[in-house]
């Protein structure tokens, strides 16, 4: 989890202060405020969100994780059962399913996707798939 990634950073970083002459203190500071930002960036993303429902960047940006992308698929998956009325939120599923070779299962998010928001911006990939084949 991140509150555990954030743990042994906190260790990590406590355990080089000790070499470096660094206060240990400091660096598990260091590591609460990075956890902060992250919150907060998360946070922000949520109300973004909720302003513009239709981002596909900011439904990208809930999901995808340069640190995790293993984990990217499983965020899709959760923010669509969260809000499964977000058509941005299908195309990006579809995308992660994509990455996890599930074509099948892809094209019924991109077909989901496009069903909610026949216009959605960044979908045009989604409408050339299933065009192709012929769905």
């Amino acid at each position: 989890s991140q509150k555990d990634r954030i743990e042994r950073i906190a260790a990590l970083a406590e355990d080089l202060a000790g070499k470096v002459d660094a206060n240990p203190q400091d660096t598990r500071r260091a590591a609460q405020l990075a956890k902060a930002d992250l919150v907060s960036a998360r946070e922000a993303l949520e109300h973004a969100l909720v302003h513009d429902p239709d981002s596909v960047f900011v439904a990208r940006a809930l999901v995808e994780r340069a640190d995790d992308p293993a984990g990217d698929l499983v965020r899709a998956q959760v923010e669509v059962q969260r809000r499964p009325e977000l058509a941005a939120g299908w195309l990006v599923l579809g995308d992660a399913l994509v990455i996890a070779e599930r074509p099948d299962e892809a094209l019924g998010a991109y077909v989901r996707a496009l069903e909610l928001d026949p216009k959605l911006e960044g979908a045009d990939h989604a409408r050339e798939a299933l065009r192709m084949l012929g769905a």
